[in-house]
């Protein structure tokens, strides 16, 4: 198993531009691939060009539905084999996330049930677990309830909120252990996953902003009387001759 712990700083930088906390992340690509960043699902051993077309790839196990919807927003080219880069695999995922599902859900991140339905949501679809999550209240919902909704569409055959049953089978047949797998993770990373990367001299530097009270506490005394003096003290004469 690879060591996540190299990625940290790749996770933190993909908070920075799309406000998901490191720690999700970290625990989603560690259920996904075990911080692999080449590893194609189901393929044991290297992958052929077709492996990579057809099945989920790198860090995120991004599929080829998540890469056209980048590329239809961003008018950008990636292809899957464009997914075995971890930092563009990482960009795709956080993005995806960001933009498609997490939006959709009411989330604390210290809150495990929440978490497990954001991962079983980028996992099984955001739009069809939205519709189960609201339907069953969002308050209070877990992922086990949300997957026995599901079943019960599929068995049924009929249509719910207006999609056909069909929609909800990928959902209905996920395991919900691996969801709350990666919400334990998550909460575990929190406490016990070193999320600090060290800053190296001359950067990411905070310059603190001067105060009014400190910039004016540097002026030229001699500078400030000859201003009074010249631009003032003819304005202060005018003002005399007039009265």
């Amino acid at each position: 198993m690879t060591d996540g712990k190299k990625y940290i700083p790749l996770f933190m930088d993909m908070e920075s531009r799309f406000h998901i906390p490191a720690q999700f992340l970290y625990a989603l690509a560690g259920r996904e691939s075990r911080w692999n960043a080449h590893d194609v699902a189901g393929i044991h051993g290297a992958p052929t060009a077709d492996d990579i077309k057809h099945h989920a790839v790198g860090l995120f196990q991004i599929t080829k539905g998540v890469v056209k919807d980048y590329n239809t927003t961003h008018d950008t080219s990636y292809t899957k084999s464009g997914m075995l880069d971890p930092r563009v695999n990482a960009t795709i995922a956080a993005w995806y996330l960001s933009e498609k599902v997490i939006p959709k859900f009411q989330v604390e991140w210290n809150n495990a049930k929440q978490i497990a339905i954001i991962a079983q949501a980028w996992n099984s679809g955001p739009y069809a677990t939205k519709r189960i999550v609201d339907a069953l209240g969002n308050q209070t919902v877990t992922v086990d309830a949300v997957k026995k909704l599901a079943e019960h569409i599929v068995k049924s055959g009929k249509e719910f909120d207006g999609r056909p049953a069909v929609d909800y089978k990928w959902l209905a047949g996920r395991n919900t252990n691996w969801a709350k797998g990666v919400a334990r993770d998550t909460i575990r990373a929190f406490s016990n996953v070193n999320f600090t990367v060290p800053v190296q001299a001359g950067q990411n530097q905070l310059v603190k902003p001067r105060s009014r009270r400190s910039t004016l506490a540097k002026v030229n005394p001699v500078r400030l009387l000859s201003w009074l003096i010249l631009d003032l003290l003819p304005v202060f004469l005018r003002w005399l001759l007039r009265r």
